[in-house]
């Protein structure tokens, strides 16, 4: 709820440009210190019976990187109605339920992959026939393919993101730009 609140304020402050960009590194950053403190650090050592350096490690780490990346979800619900007010602002279109169906549509295929790519490393490692179980000794082919699905693929999605937000005009001074011309077309349709 901190971190939340923290964003929250970050966005406003700012734009949700600026916090997706921050927040975004910030969850590149402590995603990477927890895949390195796994790689580097006995991971058979965390256990909530023993608590040591790697499970306060671990547990402060994964709580950073799942907290920035919520953060971030949280904002790509505010960058739906700023593309709404933007088409608006550029055509004229009123179409705030076209922006959130094309989102939820792309969300929704991308998410649909996660099992079908689970699977794939599953097979790579040799578990054509079943996923691994608790049962299964801990190899490096798990070991490796569990750490790049839990760290890898996240930081290349927030990569991507970070190379989107690139070409994403919609900061602070265009919002205000945005908002302003749909005051005066607000006020212009009062008028008539």
């Amino acid at each position: 709820m901190i971190m939340i609140i923290i964003g929250t304020s970050v966005a406003a402050k700012f734009s949700s440009k600026q916090a997706t960009v921050l927040f975004t590194w910030c969850s590149i950053v402590s995603s990477a210190l927890l895949g390195a403190l796994l790689i580097f650090g006995d991971p058979t050592r965390i256990s909530l019976e023993h608590i040591g350096f790697m499970t306060i490690g671990f547990i402060g780490l994964y709580t950073l990187a799942y907290g920035f990346a919520s953060i971030n979800v949280g904002l790509a619900t505010p960058m739906i109605a700023d593309c709404a007010d933007y088409e608006l602002y550029q055509s004229g279109n009123y179409a705030p339920a076209l922006m959130g169906t094309v989102f939820g549509f792309f969300d929704k295929v991308i998410s649909s992959f996660a099992s079908t790519i689970v699977g794939w490393f599953c097979v790579l490692i040799g578990f054509a026939d079943r996923f691994p179980t608790q049962e299964d000794p801990l190899t490096s082919g798990i070991f490796w393919a569990a750490l790049f699905l839990f760290v890898g693929m996240p930081i290349l999605g927030w990569i991507a993101s970070l190379i989107a937000m690139k070409f994403h005009p919609l900061d602070k001074e265009k919002m205000i730009e945005v908002q302003a011309k749909i005051a005066d077309m607000k006020a212009q349709g009062a008028a008539k």
